[in-house]
């Protein structure tokens, strides 16, 4: 999970724009620089997960807006620790599943309600409500 906040980035799009390539990047440099340390990790941290990165590298990340998810959320056939409820912050649970229900791509997950964003967020386009 990650929260990002660049400053004079035009629109949302170009922010997420700019951490997809972050993460393309920074995941492509060390494959190519650091073999031993990749190979150390998908051997002792994360065994079987060695293609999980070759497929986030060839595919584009998702979007979905913060009502989409808790929509996938509550038609889960999983049980979740804290149930997903519209309103309610998303648990690291919850973005687990979200990953692994979209194909393993990372997801953004935009438009979160007003009272879940910190003061300084713009609000969305729709209305501060939603």
């Amino acid at each position: 999970m990650v929260e990002a906040e660049i400053s004079f980035v035009e629109s949302l799009q170009d922010l997420m724009q700019v951490m997809e390539e972050l993460f393309k990047a920074t995941t492509e440099m060390v494959l190519s620089n650091c073999p031993e340390d990749v190979e150390l990790c998908h051997k002792f941290i994360a065994p079987g997960q060695k293609d999980r990165l070759e497929h986030m590298l060839k595919n584009n990340f998702l979007i979905i807006s913060y009502t989409e998810a808790v929509e996938i959320l509550k038609q889960a056939s999983q049980n979740f620790t804290f149930t997903p409820q519209w309103g309610v912050d998303l648990q690291t649970e919850h973005e687990k599943y979200l990953v692994k229900h979209c194909g393993n791509i990372p997801v953004f997950v935009i438009n979160y309600p007003l009272a879940l964003k910190p003061f300084y967020m713009r609000d969305n386009e729709d209305g501060p409500r939603h």
